[in-house]
């Protein structure tokens, strides 16, 4: 995805299909996956606040290997899929 993709799809306030986490803790993070492997699906944009504003993350293999061990522990299993979006130089969405 595009950043300005990105920005377009923040525009509007979370839903039922888009939530937004400032920064990863696992039990927040596992209900929001939850949540949408019930549903229809969803995407969670981690390094944007509850205010639209994108503050971005610094990323590392570990931050992959966090989300990655937090869809195994839900039960039943989430396949999840990580793509990053270049927030500014050293950090991404």
């Amino acid at each position: 995805m595009e950043y300005d993709e990105f920005l377009k799809d923040i525009k509007d306030s979370e839903d039922e299909t888009i939530e937004f986490k400032s920064s990863i803790r696992s039990d927040d993070l596992g209900r929001s996956m939850a949540a949408f492997a019930t549903n229809k699906g969803g995407k969670i944009y981690i390094g944007v606040t509850d205010n639209k504003e994108p503050i971005g993350i610094i990323w590392g293999d570990k931050f992959k290997d966090d989300i990655n061990q937090i869809a195994r522990n839900c039960n039943p299993y989430i396949d999840v899929h990580v793509e990053t979006i270049q927030h500014d130089n050293e950090k991404v969405i």
